[in-house]
Parts: structure tokens; C-alpha cells; sequence
């Protein structure tokens, strides 16, 4: 990744892009310098969800068999979030959007010490990253979830 930017994320704005056909996570959409729109194909999301479970499972399995709940449970939770990634809505986002990268790569990785999870995504040009609780992970990846045009995509929403 020569003459990459490398960005933390403040706010995550996923939502379903129709001209593109492709799902789009603004990533700090009000920072000039410091933002990146993200552009997730259906395969990518197919692939990534799986992935994200698994690693969920893995991550976090002390801790999910020690309240003997799974985590997609709604009354789960094992951490308060106290980072400062926001999830934001999408309402106002067309002012903001600008073009948008392919996204590549997700990786997820385990803080042992502090049960957070660094969470990067890479394009060809940039690389974001952001340290999240559990809960706030979750969330995201609902909300993302959410944003899936499944029927259009002729996917099963139990993904």
C-alpha cells in the first residue's frame, strides 16, 4: 500500500447504495481530511459475515460461556462501549458523499488485555482502523446487516 492514508474512525454510516448496487459505509463523513467512503459488494458481504461470526465465537468464547449466552442474543452484552466511534444515521449523508473505494480487506484482531477487538478495513489507497468493545462491534455489523437489500440480492436475511 504505497502513498496510503491512514485513517481512524470517528463514525461508521453504512447504507444501501442503488446506483452502485453495492452497500456504502461512509466512514467519518463530516471530516474533510480525514474521510473515506467504502464501497461492499455482495460477494465481499457474503463472505465477511461468516467470518465476522466465527470470529465473534472464537474472541469472545470465555466470556460467552461464562453468562451462557450466544451473542446474537439482544440481552447480551459483556462490555460497556467507551470508545468514541459513533454509528450514525444516514439521513444526511448524500451532502457529504464523495467517490468511493472498493473495499478489500476486513481483519479483525483480539486485544487480549482489554477484550476490545481492532477492527481494520483496507482499499487499495487506505487503510482504516478503530478499537471496539463487543457490544459496539455487534452493533455495527446489525446495522450493516440491516442495510442489505436481501430480497434484491436473493440472499436469505438469516445471514
Amino acid at each position: 500500500m504505497s502513498n496510503s492514508k491512514i485513517l481512524h474512525i470517528q463514525t461508521i454510516t453504512p447504507r444501501y447504495d442503488e446506483i452502485e448496487d453495492r452497500l456504502r459505509i461512509s466512514i467519518n463523513h463530516k471530516e474533510k481530511d480525514n474521510r473515506i467512503d467504502l464501497l461492499i459488494t455482495r460477494n465481499f458481504i457474503l463472505k465477511l459475515l461468516p467470518i465476522y461470526e466465527e470470529y465473534i465465537i472464537k474472541a469472545y468464547y470465555s466470556d460467552i460461556s461464562t453468562t451462557n449466552k450466544m451473542p446474537n442474543d439482544p440481552f447480551y452484552t459483556i462490555l460497556k462501549s467507551n470508545i468514541n466511534t459513533r454509528i450514525t444515521s444516514h439521513s444526511q449523508l448524500k451532502a457529504y458523499q464523495q467517490n468511493a473505494e472498493l473495499l478489500l480487506e476486513v481483519h479483525f484482531s483480539f486485544i487480549k488485555t482489554d477484550k476490545l477487538t481492532l477492527f481494520k478495513c483496507q482499499t487499495n489507497k487506505t487503510q482504516a482502523s478503530v478499537k471496539l468493545t463487543l457490544e459496539t462491534l455487534k452493533t455495527i455489523f446489525s446495522l450493516i446487516k440491516s442495510t442489505i437489500p436481501y430480497y434484491d440480492w436473493g440472499i436469505s436475511p438469516d445471514i
